[in-house]
């Protein structure tokens, strides 16, 4: 360890101390759960500096801009260059060596650019949440809420800071911190973590760490799982600087030996020769046009309303083959309404109370809820014992009153037996592209109910419209190159309906996953199109048993239960519409949440990409050619003991300038709308390697 990584970790240990010395110090409090803290506390506590304010990780430092762009490795053996031409009274020749600070100024202001558009769009996706203070509900950035804060948690949030539930009952997918996908249900006094987001229920929450005192911020696994995704080209970049490295060293020897030693040239014409070669070897543009290219191309997606969180967004999208979509809220607009309803039972129900109970007990606020308040919003509550509220995984809610019985709403396939009635019921909704739910009743506690002694009441029929010019877009998809497929909790039969009507190819192959195993999934999933009753868990296997064969995945969604396959996707995308924790976790956010302004984005990252391919070609020839020479003349040298090697700086100017640069942003400049496919250095090389023979054999 250097001297100053010891000061770096030492500062930053004292720090925490510091940090965590005045938590300790800190008064704490318990306040009432009807008036939550005063505004005089939560003054004291800004200025205390104990809030959950804490940086963002979405872009880079200004210093670590300007030191990747000053200091990386072609500039700094460029610099080194510069001062031995000097040294050796040479000036002139470092005249093309001017080219790096136009490398510098341009990828410094392309990157400050960038940073400064996507910090600014990130304020339309801030997070916000409810804090109860001095007896009235606020609406507060999450950065916002101070320790002691009384803040409201409900299914599709994410948990912003560590807390104790105070009131209510929630149940957490806490995966992101113990890599686990099994939902917890928590109550009162049990503690919430960060990072962490509500699948279901509501609950009034004490903060009770903020900021970087929150235990995912000291875990340093979980910031190395929630990293940038996985770049192909900056994994190609370092191996083309470490290819160069060892080439350029002995290339770079062999030269001054052959000028200096054996041909016996003034220490001047070796360096100036040497300067030249190396000059030659290095892919200094290269490196200029790729960062400047992404970086260009996140301000070009910004004007489309596009939010892409970090360079490397762009590429994965450039190459994704297949693109799952949720139907709810992606490809139909996400509203629901209720368009029918009938009875399954001749006993008389006071239907709006028991509809009216279950969404008010469960606190659910998913479309499906939504549109059963608006339907039913008349009904008394009545006196609840226990609560279920919705999940995706088991798709029901359901409420347990006084006198020992259970109401459940949901699918009818978890909620009940079959019944003909409600399956003809069923039947008929699908085939119009509606939604069913069924009412059941069940005689017992809420631990004890199942489906097999659960009567239906009544079922449902919901409505979603579909999203405009959906048809449109995905005919883009399929005419360059993208496969589409639907991943849905929803009836099968209703999925497979509507994918019809908006033009999706296969779309009477569907499968009902809550039917089949892990293996039966993995067996299918490339090609089925229509996937219904899907699981949570079981959208993230789906991502994952497509790329086992070989496709690049994308993921568009805008739910909780989209998450874990956001996670997983190459490229994850979602509305600024969307449920906070699918919009912290996705790389692409559209901000118009517009479905047909997803093709425009493809376009983009596709055309940057393949044009980074062409242009690093024409780079990795010159090298090549370069080196060849290089060598060539050095033999050659040995030989006839003479100097005889035609390159040097001013020389390689004219080359790197007419040959190369000129060209290069010509090229990067032009439409391309083809998917990149393969190994970027693969493609780079099947490229660059037949053209750098016919420059040297021409």
């Amino acid at each position: 360890m250097t001297n100053t990584e010891h000061k770096k970790i030492t500062k930053a240990r004292a720090k925490s101390k510091r940090d965590s010395f005045k938590l300790k110090k800190a008064e704490r409090y318990n306040p009432d759960t009807a008036t939550g803290l005063t505004d005089e506390i939560v003054l004291e506590r800004i200025e205390d500096n104990l809030t959950n304010h804490k940086p963002i990780n979405r872009s880079k430092s200004y210093s670590r801009i300007i030191f990747e762009n000053v200091f990386n490795f072609c500039n700094t053996i460029t610099l080194i260059l510069v001062i031995i031409l000097i040294a050796v009274g040479q000036p002139n020749q470092t005249v093309s060596s001017c080219i790096i600070v136009l490398n510098i100024a341009i990828g410094i202001y392309q990157e400050v650019k960038a940073k400064w558009t996507v910090e600014k769009l990130s304020l339309v996706v801030d997070s916000t949440c409810e804090v109860l203070r001095g007896g009235a509900v606020k609406t507060i950035s999450t950065k916002e809420i101070v320790l002691d804060d009384l803040f409201y948690l409900s299914a599709g949030l994410q948990v912003p800071v560590d807390g104790i539930i105070v009131d209510g009952i929630i149940e957490l997918d806490e995966s992101i911190l113990t890599g686990e996908s099994e939902v917890v249900k928590k109550n009162t006094n049990k503690p919430v973590l960060a990072g962490s987001y509500i699948v279901a229920g509501k609950a009034l929450v004490r903060a009770d760490r903020v900021g970087k005192d929150c235990y995912i911020e000291n875990v340093a696994k979980i910031a190395r799982r929630v990293a940038k995704p996985r770049s192909n080209i900056f994994r190609v970049l370092d191996r083309i600087i470490k290819g160069t490295t060892f080439a350029l060293l002995p290339l770079a020897l062999l030269l001054y030996i052959s000028t200096r030693v054996v041909a016996h040239a003034s220490l001047t014409a070796t360096v100036m020769q040497v300067a030249g070669a190396i000059l030659g070897m290095l892919p200094i543009g290269m490196f200029l046009l790729t960062s400047t290219a992404l970086a260009s191309s996140v301000l070009k997606l910004s004007k489309k309303n596009t939010l892409a969180q970090d360079l490397y967004s762009v590429e994965m999208l450039a190459m994704v083959d297949t693109l799952l979509l949720d139907k709810t809220g992606t490809i139909t607009d996400g509203k629901l309404n209720v368009v029918g309803e009938m009875a399954l039972s001749d006993e008389k129900l006071n239907l709006n109370s028991i509809i009216t109970t279950i969404v008010d007990s469960t606190h659910d606020r998913n479309p499906t809820a939504i549109a059963l308040r608006e339907k039913y919003a008349s009904g008394e509550i009545l006196k609840v014992v226990d609560v279920m509220p919705f999940s995706s995984g088991r798709k029901m809610s359901a409420v347990e009153l006084e006198n020992n019985v259970v109401y459940c709403l949901g699918a009818p396939d978890f909620v009940v037996e079959d019944s003909d009635s409600l399956n003809d019921f069923v039947e008929t909704s699908c085939k119009i592209c509606r939604r069913s739910l069924v009412l059941g009743r069940f005689q017992g506690s809420l631990a004890d109910m199942n489906k097999k002694d659960t009567v239906p009441l009544y079922a449902f029929s919901l409505e979603d419209k579909l999203r405009d010019d959906v048809k449109d877009t995905l005919n883009w998809f399929y005419e360059n190159g993208v496969d589409i497929k639907i991943v849905s909790g929803d009836n099968p039969l209703t999925v497979s309906e509507i994918a019809q009507l908006t033009g999706v190819k296969n779309a009477e192959k569907y499968v009902n996953c809550s039917e089949l195993s892990d293996g039966e999934l993995e067996e299918i999933a490339a090609d089925t199109a229509i996937f219904g009753r899907v699981a949570p868990e079981q959208k993230s296997k789906i991502v994952n048993y497509l790329q086992k064969k070989g496709r690049v995945v994308g993921m568009v969604g805008d739910g909780v239960n989209d998450v874990q396959a956001l996670k997983e996707a190459d490229c994850s995308i979602s509305f600024a519409s969307a449920n906070e924790v699918a919009r912290n976790i996705s790389r692409i956010i559209m901000l118009d949440s517009n479905f047909k302004t997803l093709p425009n984005v493809v376009s983009e990252g596709r055309r940057v990409i393949s044009n980074v391919e062409k242009v690093s070609a024409l780079y990795i020839m010159k090298n090549l050619f370069v080196m060849f020479m290089t060598l060539l003349f050095s033999i050659i040298t040995f030989v006839i003991k003479k100097d005889i090697y035609p390159f040097i700086p001013t020389r390689m100017l004219l080359i790197e300038f007419f040959v190369i640069g000129v060209p290069t942003f010509a090229l990067a400049l032009q439409a391309n709308n083809k998917r990149v496919e393969g190994n970027f250095l693969t493609n780079i090389m099947k490229s660059c390697v037949p053209a750098a023979m016919s420059l040297i054999t021409g």
